[in-house]
């Protein structure tokens, strides 16, 4: 986190609105309306990027209109920067703390964050003020709060704007830390969780912490496609167990499943041990889960163990089989609208319409096979790319050398597509290696190969995400998907 004081922000808005302006920084009044200036909106948008990178946090153009005068900017900018959420929450006994605060952590959706911090004191809020003021200063990037006076009870706190970056779930916000008259401790997850919208808790000490809670009932957001839903720990029995538990609380709850796949997705380093179960809907997710914890088979659960293994070597063959490819255009909108970009281009090269051939299942004319292996085994790496994964080598076979040399950078799709026209290309150095044979990127040091050939099924939507699943399972991270943070029942600590 990078620490701004307001006489530094000021003293560089002042002098970003005199250049942008064209006047001197002695004729900027920081308590002069900005429109007066004539800051042109392109402007707007430059001086709000680079005031991102100088707070360490994304600020929208509009924030500079939503505060008037420069004064009120900095003021404005300094309080968002200095509000702190809290984004967990636990409660046991006493003599039960670490239990307790690994609650919290689990509640918030962490496991092991990088940049933690404890604070323990017998005044719950004494403890949350000095955490807050860690966070303030820059020392951690995330705290655990506790009181232990007749009983214990652990806030995870956390930066707002870290937390919105991160789609926390936040349950209150601490607006003000003040000092009033001698009271009484307030019970500080009640408070949290209270249904007032202002919750002030003092203690004997005159020290206040006012809440703003914020927490209300998460939106459906819908899952996109296949979901992912990977649990991790540290033996296979450990997460046979948990799914069984997880299984029952969703047999009985409302949470939406993209909620549920993304708080898995930031549980994922509980343990080298991974299974994924690739499901699109609750009663998919339900028999996968289940499979899971009666130690029986399902095609939908993929397990593997996290080790370092490379990328893998993409391996475009050639050689799709002739099928239906709808559920994927309907599962994958990035996939169908690649399809219909690369369709004009083809259907000038080749007259072969792919977009149709790929929604029947109808094999191409034979003249027309380059092009349509060309079209969906690029489609398909583009597809690969948008998960967040990258390959190590490409190695080209047959019909498939051409997308391969587009995915290396030595053609751009264009020029693939004059190539099967007969037309002329010129082909540039690949930035990624290129073989012609596995033989050929086995030599080299490459051991692992991924296929982007789809078999012939009922349902290659599936088939393509326990793919990705296989890949996820083996410790690739992919790029995570949007939800927030969900209530999923508790592990304790292996």
């Amino acid at each position: 986190m990078i620490i701004v004081s307001d006489q530094e922000l000021r003293g560089f808005l002042v002098e970003r609105l005199a250049q942008a302006c064209w006047v001197g920084v002695g004729e900027i009044d920081p308590d002069r309306l900005l429109n007066e200036y004539g800051l042109s909106s392109r402007d707007a948008v430059a001086i709000t990027g680079e005031l991102s990178e100088l707070l360490d946090r994304p600020l929208q153009p509009e924030s500079l209109w939503r505060y008037p005068t420069v004064n009120q900017l900095v003021r404005g900018l300094i309080a968002e920067g200095r509000e702190i959420a809290i984004i967990g929450w636990g409660r046991g006994d006493e003599d039960a703390r670490s239990q307790v605060e690994q609650e919290a952590l689990e509640r918030a959706g962490l496991f092991e964050p990088e940049r933690l911090g404890a604070v323990v004191d017998e005044s719950a809020v004494v403890a949350v003020r000095t955490g807050v003021d860690r966070l303030r200063a820059g020392e951690a990037d995330v705290v655990v709060a506790t009181g232990v006076s007749a009983g214990c009870a652990s806030v995870v706190l956390k930066r707002l704007p870290d937390a919105e970056r991160d789609g926390d779930r936040v349950l209150s916000v601490i607006s003000e830390l003040t000092s009033t008259e001698d009271a009484e401790v307030g019970e500080l997850v009640d408070a949290v969780l209270d249904g007032d919208p202002v919750v002030r808790l003092r203690d004997a000490s005159g020290a206040e912490l006012v809440l703003r809670r914020v927490w209300a009932s998460l939106a459906d957001i819908p899952l996109q496609g296949v979901g992912h839903f990977a649990l991790s720990d540290t033996s296979i029995e450990r997460i046979s167990l948990y799914a069984g538990e997880l299984a029952e609380h969703l047999r009985v709850g409302s949470d939406a499943l993209a909620n549920v796949e993304y708080t898995l997705a930031r549980q994922v380093a509980r343990g080298p041990v991974r299974t994924v179960v690739v499901a699109r809907d609750r009663p998919e997710l339900l028999a996968g889960l289940s499979a899971l914890a009666g130690n029986t088979s399902h095609p939908a659960v993929v397990a593997g163990e996290a080790a370092a293994v490379p990328q893998p070597v993409w391996v475009f063959s050639g050689e799709q089989p002739w099928f239906s490819l709808r559920g994927l255009m309907e599962c994958e909108p990035a996939f169908a609208a690649t399809i219909g970009e690369l369709d004009p281009l083809l259907q000038w090269a080749s007259g072969l319409h792919l977009r149709d051939t790929l929604l029947t299942g109808a094999p191409p004319e034979p003249e027309q096979e380059p092009a349509a292996q060309y079209g969906v085994q690029l489609a398909l790496a583009l597809l690969w790319r948008q998960f967040g994964l990258t390959p190590a080598a490409v190695v080209g076979l047959s019909t498939g050398r051409l997308a391969a040399a587009v995915l290396a950078g030595a053609l751009t799709a264009t020029e693939g597509a004059q190539l099967i026209a007969g037309q002329p290309a010129d082909p540039k150095a690949p930035r990624i290696p290129y073989y012609e044979s596995r033989e050929a990127a086995a030599q080299a040091g490459h051991h692992l190969f991924l296929d982007l050939t789809l078999p012939r099924t009922e349902d290659p939507a599936i088939v393509f995400h326990r793919q990705l699943a296989s890949l996820e399972a083996l410790g690739h991270p992919l790029t995570p998907r949007a939800g927030r943070i969900t209530d999923l029942p508790l592990r304790v600590r292996p």
